[in-house]
């Protein structure tokens, strides 16, 4: 039996998003993608679980730090402040900057979980990191940040997803989040702001929205029907997809890729379709059903492997790597890929192996979907 690995992001209704930045001037950012962590600048700073569940033992931390900051920057011959919180005051701060420190650190030390999206801008001119939190806070986990070796800072571990999206690739109305401080803020999640998963994952399922990348590195840029045989086969599985959900598919099977693909595709599933040939070039897929993304990608893999239709009628199985805990999408994808591929005709399974053939050999077509 085949296995796709579909390698497709399950994003969890609970999944908040933060975007943090890398110190002042983004000094860090660097350090941050290179050495897959982030955390505030607050030098100093040693709180932890218990200190976070109460306003007055976090004001006594970050009090603290501040003096310990103080002391260091400045070449003062009095004493060593104290390393001892509770020598310092718990009542509410006056000062502005005091206030939106203590929120700092609440929404990246107490607020932010395992598993939620990480978004770091740089400058202008670097690319915007996304990743994703991948341990609990750990009050031990510290480093010194290039330039202060006098204290260390607590962090948060993060594996990064993409440090390649370039800022003016990304929409003006969800760059706003980027351009000022406070030092994290968080995302809201809505169906516009969901966009941002079009740059953070190659390829990702939400309820009634999923979106899938596809690569196509070697286009030549100068035969425009280069890209033929690659809008031919999504456009196709596309079709295949609505005949499924239309319990058609025995029909749609008997019909030649052209005429199924008219009476078939419907555009109501999509939500956009993009082309873009630079350099490099691609294809994005966002679709208005939670599987139609992954369920193009996968067959888009199967059509450019080398597989016999026999193997095919022994059945797919779907993996998913980027989300390991099975769900039920995956099941029902599954479910629809095994019935499409099991009831194609030898001729149209010929003629999607020829043009997945060309695809990857003129383009070099790439989808997140791995045959195992």
């Amino acid at each position: 039996m085949l296995e796709v690995d579909i390698q497709t992001k399950i994003v969890p209704d609970n999944q908040r998003i933060w975007v943090v930045f890398s110190g002042r001037r983004r000094q860090y950012y660097e350090f941050f993608a290179l050495h897959n962590m982030i955390f505030l600048d607050y030098a100093g700073l040693n709180i932890n679980e218990q200190a976070l569940s109460s306003k007055g033992i976090t004001r006594q931390h970050i009090r603290m730090a501040i003096s310990l900051q103080e002391y260091y920057r400045s070449d003062s011959s009095r004493g060593v402040p104290s390393s001892n919180p509770n020598s310092y005051d718990d009542s509410p701060f006056e000062e502005h900057s005091s206030r939106v420190m203590a929120a700092n650190v609440k929404k990246l030390y107490g607020e932010a979980k395992v598993g939620d999206l990480i978004i770091v801008p740089g400058t202008a001119f670097q690319p915007v990191l996304f990743g994703e939190i991948t341990e609990p806070f750990n009050p031990n986990a510290t480093v010194h940040a290039p330039g202060k070796d006098y204290l260390s800072v607590q962090y948060r571990h993060v594996s990064w997803l993409r440090t390649d999206v370039a800022r003016v690739d990304i929409p003006y109305d969800l760059q706003k989040y980027f351009l000022k401080p406070p030092a994290i803020s968080e995302l809201p999640r809505n169906p516009i702001n969901n966009r941002i998963y079009s740059y953070a994952c190659s390829s990702y399922i939400l309820p009634n929205v999923s979106f899938a990348f596809l690569a196509a590195p070697n286009y030549s840029g100068t035969n425009p029907l280069e890209t033929l045989d690659a809008n031919i086969l999504i456009t196709y599985f596309v079709a295949a997809y609505s005949a499924i959900d239309r319990g058609e598919i025995e029909k749609f099977s008997n019909l030649d890729l052209y005429d199924a693909i008219t009476e078939y595709y419907n555009h109501e599933l999509v939500s956009s379709y993009v082309q873009v040939f630079r350099s490099p070039g691609f294809f994005s897929l966002t679709a208005k059903a939670a599987l139609l993304a992954a369920f193009v990608s996968a067959c888009t893999t199967l059509a450019m492997t080398n597989i016999s239709p026999a193997q095919l009628q022994q059945g797919i199985t779907i993996s998913n790597s980027a989300s390991p805990s099975r769900t039920s999408e995956e099941t029902i994808l599954q479910e629809q890929i095994d019935l499409f591929m099991k009831s194609m005709k030898e001729q149209q399974l010929k003629e999607l192996k020829e043009r997945g053939r060309k695809a990857k050999s003129q383009l070099d077509l790439r989808t997140q979907a791995k045959v195992k």
